[in-house]
């Protein structure tokens, strides 16, 4: 079993009560959901369709959460999310192709 943790930064869209999140250890890695438990799953499964083609000795090193700059947004904070990628075996390939969780994201 692999688990990866990467921080999150969670953030309320603009007066919406959805959350978006972005990884910023992963480029253009973004996701959103209408609750933080939602979000936090969304995250979950956009990390692993990022990381989905990389060889997991190639997996990037995860920042430290006091290294992580939240300034451009408004009512944001950093949370580190689990990624483990038997569960995303699991749940996911087996079940669903890869290009339907990323459209889906």
């Amino acid at each position: 079993m692999s688990k990866y943790y990467y921080p999150v930064i969670f953030f309320q869209e603009d007066d919406d009560e959805r959350f978006g999140v972005e990884v910023p250890d992963l480029k253009y890695c973004f996701s959103e959901g209408d609750d933080l438990t939602e979000a936090t799953k969304n995250a979950q499964e956009a990390i692993a369709c990022h990381l989905n083609d990389i060889d997991e000795r190639d997996y990037p090193k995860p920042s430290k959460v006091s290294d992580i700059d939240i300034s451009e947004y408004e009512n944001a904070f950093v949370n580190i999310v689990e990624f483990n990628t038997d569960t995303f075996n699991e749940n996911y390939k087996s079940d669903k192709n890869i290009d339907e969780i990323m459209l889906a994201i």
